[in-house]
């Protein structure tokens, strides 16, 4: 009897590679400025301590602007709503993973992200589609930290060589590969599905 090899685990980023990222699609339109000008009076410093869980989410409202911007977040409550109504599927993406899981292959999420994390999970019905989760709030690292990477694959319980990482972040795809992951950088779902195809060697892709 042939041994049998299991398909590899295919591990998704979250935002930007599954789900669009309100930072990009909501937030300029919500305080009726550019990024370009959001960048310049918001402070870049809390949310990757939000995403660790190094600070409240109460902290991370209150210093959301630097503090010598002049401006303060009035109604962190209606902020937050409209962020979480603007979790949606990439346009093909639902139906992709749908496929990848008809197909027998694994999924996992390996994402930087707040607690918040809990809410797209309910929205978007996520458990419909992967096994599990890895997340920075939970695992207390962020990628391209090399640990993040390492922590996501205790949970899995796979080795890395039995992995392919998905992620829109060329520096989180550059380190996934360090630690020994294959690893494609998502641009569109087109060249994904192609990258996919190729590792995998499978045509019905």
């Amino acid at each position: 009897m042939s041994k049998i090899i299991k398909p590899p685990t295919i591990i998704f980023d979250l935002m930007d590679t599954i789900v669009i990222d309100p930072f990009y699609a909501m937030f300029p339109k919500y305080f009726n400025m550019t990024l370009e000008e959001l960048y310049k009076i918001k402070n870049p410093n809390n949310w990757p301590k939000f995403e660790v869980s190094k600070i409240s989410e109460k902290q991370y409202f209150e210093e959301f602007f630097l503090p010598n911007s002049g401006y303060k977040l009035e109604d962190p409550e209606k902020l937050k709503s409209a962020i979480f109504s603007s979790y949606y599927f990439i346009k093909g993406m639902e139906d992709f993973l749908f496929k990848l899981n008809s197909l027998g292959y694994p999924l996992w999420i390996h994402s930087n992200y707040s607690f918040w994390f809990e809410e797209v999970r309910k929205r978007l019905n996520l458990d419909r589609l992967f096994q599990g989760y890895s997340v920075s709030y939970k695992i207390g690292f962020r990628k391209p930290e090399h640990a993040a990477y390492l922590a996501t694959l205790g949970l899995i319980k796979r080795k890395a060589q039995e992995c392919i990482f998905i992620d829109d972040r060329e520096i989180n795809v550059i380190a996934a590969c360090e630690v020994g992951l294959n690893a494609i950088h998502f641009i569109s779902l087109e060249k994904l599905q192609k990258d996919l195809s190729f590792y995998l060697k499978n045509p019905k892709l």
